[in-house]
């Protein structure tokens, strides 16, 4: 079967190029320490459980990024019987911490770096626009992408297909010639599909996927993006 020739990638950022988990532990335990909070393994699990959850509802339309931001921490304050502080305040400070972080996934860069020769590379996002800015700032990263798109920055967020329709137009690129990459079957996968992309999960702990949303192809690791594309 003869491959399917690509000329636009379109790549998640967290946990797709970036270590979001590690990220997210590094800031979380800054932010514990400024606000005398005891950090926990058992606190940082709550944490992503809040978190996880009110992005799956952004991503159904049921609230607004702005208000996800504080209402996590209005949760973990309530969780650890701290009254008083302000939740808008303690979602900048770790917004800026996050923002310092910048830890990739082993072999990302390398990888980035073998496909921006052959293909044009660009990132897909629905992070917070001032934190993704600050993480990709200075980063060897933008050496190799073309362009960077954020969902707070376009007015839609993944998986809506506006998203995508806005960066494909402004990559001029096309449905038929680009492929989304990502490890969110709900977010990049669905996106993608609706779109009328082809789709890549990237899925390293093997999770697999539901018969109602399947990606074009699916690899556990980078490097498996070599094969598909050459």
């Amino acid at each position: 079967m003869e491959k399917k020739v690509y000329r636009y990638l379109l790549f998640d950022m967290d946990n797709t190029l970036y270590d979001f988990n590690e990220a997210e532990r590094q800031a979380f335990q800054q932010l514990c320490q400024r606000y005398g909070i005891s950090y926990s393994e058992e606190l940082l699990r709550f944490y992503h459980q809040v978190n996880d959850g009110l992005w799956k509802r952004l991503e159904k339309g049921e609230i607004t990024q702005k208000q996800l931001q504080p209402k996590r921490f209005e949760e973990i304050c309530r969780y650890v019987g701290k009254k008083g502080l302000c939740h808008g305040e303690m979602n900048d400070v770790y917004r800026g911490f996050l923002a310092e972080c910048g830890v990739m996934i082993p072999g990302a860069l390398e990888i980035c770096r073998k496909l921006s020769e052959t293909f044009t590379l660009c990132l897909v996002t629905n992070g917070v626009s001032k934190t993704q800015r600050g993480r990709l700032r200075g980063a060897k990263l933008m050496e190799y992408v073309s362009g960077v798109f954020i969902s707070e920055e376009i007015g839609f967020h993944k998986p809506q297909k506006e998203f995508f329709d806005y960066v494909l137009k402004q990559m001029e690129a096309k449905a038929d010639n680009a492929l989304v990459i990502g490890d969110s079957v709900s977010s990049d996968i669905l996106g993608g599909i609706q779109a009328g992309i082809d789709t890549c999960l990237y899925d390293p702990k093997k999770k697999g996927y539901p018969s109602d949303i399947i990606p074009t192809y699916s690899i556990n690791r980078l490097e498996e993006l070599l094969e598909i594309l050459y």
